[in-house]
């Protein structure tokens, strides 16, 4: 029964037939993405703050600041998660979004007015635009509920991080949260894609086990069970793994690099080959992952971000799927407007879907445009939270080089 709904959906993915999914819903063909048969190329954004907002105002006025920048995909999380014992330190007052409440060893799901209705709203809203949304079922890092909530509840006191990718409760409990978001929108042609994790490493707050790596196929092996487990329950939406696109490379001038070892988790080239991982992501920021600025293979943050890109095209290509460069900063102002352009334009070259890590939005009205969101997340006069990358239309600069990159899109 199970294969008899999922032959077609390959066959969809192996032959670029559009006309076997609904209408409305992006495929792929090789390389490429495809919307209704034709070819579907990107600007996008990340924006997890959107089901953060208050007001439906807030989150219109965004998706058209958006919408007036050329972007077409925006990843948000669709994760929100809580221990009990911050609901009930006044959530209502302070405006808190929570879809998952963690006591002892499970969650509740909160559907309710700060629940998962905000994410209908962020949904509904993106339609209306015409825009198309990634959704990211959990994090790699303890912000807004990340995996180690899991760990904490069902396994407390666990000593690595890497337990959740192996332990038969963690798994059940992820996937029972998965099918809730899957079978709530599975019907969606907003829906872009299903995202197994944000930035999955054998590492996060907590340490990594001794076992954990790209040889030992923890975190493949992962992917491979998650995203057959999601395309059991919806034939037609892209899936992806929300990975930073490590490598597992058998190199002797880079055997010492966390990026290539296979030391972080990730095999991209072969998580890539994965049947039910339809594109390949992955992340870019050198002067966090280099601080101390010395770059393999020289050339400084902007040649090795060259160098990354090329890599990751190469590899998409050589499976034949697409690849997108989903994550991506520098930071200051002044080095994004030197390096992004070079960036921007090899991705464009090479046929990524491109989309920076952040998206600005300015003119938020909600509590007067000055909010506390969670963390040192917070609205200031107006705009959205900005951790050093996010990109504002005010920026002309920065700005236009994204709006440049979707009108070459669109004239291809």
């Amino acid at each position: 029964m199970l294969l008899s709904y999922l032959v077609p959906a390959f066959l969809a993915s192996a032959m670029g037939v559009a006309k076997l999914v609904p209408p409305g819903f992006v495929t792929t063909n090789g390389v490429q993405f495809e919307l209704d048969g034709e070819p579907f190329a990107f600007v996008g954004s990340n924006s997890f703050w959107l089901p953060l907002l208050l007001t439906e105002t807030d989150v219109r006025n965004t998706f058209g600041q958006m919408k007036s920048q050329g972007v077409k995909v925006v990843r948000t999380w669709a994760f929100n998660a809580i221990n009990s014992s911050e609901l009930h330190q006044t959530p209502v007052e302070t405006g808190l979004t929570y879809y998952q409440v963690w006591e002892d060893n499970d969650w509740i799901l909160n559907e309710g007015s700060q629940g998962l209705e905000r994410l209908d709203t962020v949904l509904e809203i993106a339609a209306e635009f015409d825009m198309r949304l990634i959704l990211t079922f959990t994090n790699n890092w303890v912000g807004y509920g990340g995996m180690e909530l899991y760990i904490d509840h069902i396994l407390p006191g666990a000593s690595t991080h890497d337990i959740f990718y192996t332990d038969e409760e963690m798994i059940a409990s992820y996937q029972r949260y998965v099918r809730t978001i899957v079978e709530r929108y599975k019907d969606s042609a907003t829906v872009f894609a299903w995202e197994m994790m944000n930035e999955a490493r054998c590492l996060g707050d907590l340490p990594s086990g001794p076992d954990c790596s790209a040889q030992s196929r923890t975190i493949p092996n992962w992917y491979k069970l998650q995203s057959d487990y999601i395309r059991s329950l919806d034939p037609h939406h892209l899936i992806t793994t929300g990975g930073e696109g490590h490598f597992n490379w058998d190199n002797s001038t880079l055997i010492d690099d966390y990026n290539f070892n296979g030391e972080a988790g990730e095999d991209f080239d072969y998580d890539l080959t994965f049947e039910n991982v339809d594109f390949g992501t992955y992340h870019l920021y050198p002067q966090s992952w280099y601080p101390d600025g010395n770059f393999p293979l020289g050339g400084g943050a902007e040649g090795w971000g060259l160098f990354w890109i090329q890599a990751h095209a190469n590899s998409a290509k050589k499976v034949g799927k697409p690849v997108v460069l989903e994550e991506f900063g520098v930071t200051p102002q002044s080095n994004q407007t030197l390096i992004y352009p070079s960036w921007v334009q090899l991705a464009l070259d090479t046929k990524h879907g491109i989309m920076p890590w952040q998206f600005g939005a300015l003119g938020l009205t909600e509590d007067g445009g000055n909010r506390l969101l969670k963390y040192t997340d917070a609205l200031v006069d107006g705009a959205s939270p900005n951790d050093g990358y996010a990109v504002y239309k005010n920026e002309t600069a920065v700005w236009n080089i994204f709006k440049n990159a979707a009108k070459i899109q669109d004239a291809a």
